[in-house]
């Protein structure tokens, strides 16, 4: 189960047992003072070996071992996680930007949600297509809304400044529009 990915523990069982010989041929048995070795050598790049332990089945010709999975936050925060929030700041840039310079305003915008359209897609391509929500989708969204709301913010006072902010147009030379822009840099 994927739920809450990728802050998930995933179960691994492993069971082993003989299909060619019966119960009078072959029985598995675990080494009772040292069952489960696993190699220190071998490494999962995205999952940590959180806990494991063997099981015995109900037929004697057939045993396994539970391996506890729990997966590695640092690809997701240095690929997701922080990215995301970035451009969610970045498009907050747009409430320092003068009223009157729409351009600058709706490019901001419109490029920060492209952004996160994309970085959200490609967190997608390594996980099986699932009909569930997933916790880095609901980061995800959560990021398109922000920036989303920072567009909607621009429209409500370009809408309310409506006439203030035509005429203000006419009178700006594209000099003084890169000018004002220049100004509120942070």
């Amino acid at each position: 189960k994927f739920e809450s990915y990728p802050h998930d523990t995933q179960i691994c069982t492993m069971m082993i047992e003989s299909l060619s010989h019966t119960v009078h041929d072959l029985v598995f048995i675990w080494n009772m003072t040292d069952p489960l070795v696993v190699n220190p050598e071998i490494e999962l790049p995205q999952l940590d070996i959180s806990n494991n332990y063997t099981t015995d089945c109900t037929i004697e010709y057939s045993t396994a071992v539970v391996f506890n999975l729990r997966r590695r936050l640092g690809y997701h925060l240095f690929h997701t996680y922080i990215p995301s929030a970035l451009i969610v700041v970045m498009s907050w840039i747009s409430f320092w930007i003068k009223p009157e310079a729409i351009p600058a305003r709706v490019t901001l915008g419109v490029t920060s949600l492209l952004t996160l359209a994309t970085q959200n897609t490609q967190s997608q391509q390594s996980l099986p297509p699932v009909s569930y929500v997933k916790a880095i989708d609901v980061w995800m969204s959560s990021c398109s809304v922000f920036v989303f709301l920072s567009l909607m913010e621009f429209a409500v006072v370009n809408n309310y400044m409506g006439p203030t902010a035509t005429k203000a147009m006419k009178g700006y030379s594209d000099e003084d529009l890169h000018s004002d822009i220049n100004e509120y840099k942070v």
